[in-house]
């Protein structure tokens, strides 16, 4: 587990040293499901457990916040 502030700076270093915004996103979801050998998780296609954020704006952007959130196929969120 770690908390949103730290991903946020943890991506945001990778993209000041080169990374797109879709690699680094990448980073934190299908790579790291990967790793950590859970097949079910890390993308949205069938047979996998759908976890998804859907931002106003760019995510990357401080200014933007959440409006809808899924996980594990189930609305958790919605604004």
């Amino acid at each position: 587990m770690i908390l949103q502030r730290n991903m946020f700076y943890t991506l945001r270093h990778l993209l000041r040293f080169g990374l797109s915004k879709a690699d680094a996103i990448s980073k934190i979801t299908k790579e790291d499901a990967e790793i950590i050998v859970v097949r079910q998780l890390g993308q949205i296609k069938p047979g996998f457990k759908a976890s998804i954020i859907v931002w106003n704006g760019d995510p990357f952007s401080l200014s933007s916040y959440p409006i809808l959130v899924i996980a594990e196929g189930r609305t958790a969120y919605r604004e």
